[in-house]
């Protein structure tokens, strides 16, 4: 599960559960301590899997990486 995922409107449906399949953007913020080849295997393999654009946030080194 990603810190942050957002999904298209047009993908909620009008009942309550889960969301089926992946997000269409998700954001990961590395925590310290966190390893950063962990978070970006994360984010590679939502991308695989229908995720449209990912960020991986390092608040420590002021760096934003975006992957589509």
């Amino acid at each position: 599960m990603p810190d942050i995922a957002v999904v298209f409107s047009e993908r909620i449906g009008q009942d309550d559960g889960p969301l089926q399949g992946p997000p269409d953007w998700l954001i990961e913020i590395r925590s310290p301590g966190q390893s950063t080849l962990a978070l970006q295997n994360k984010v590679l393999h939502c991308l695989s899997n229908g995720t449209q654009l990912a960020w991986l946030v390092d608040i420590q080194r002021h760096q934003l990486n975006s992957k589509a």
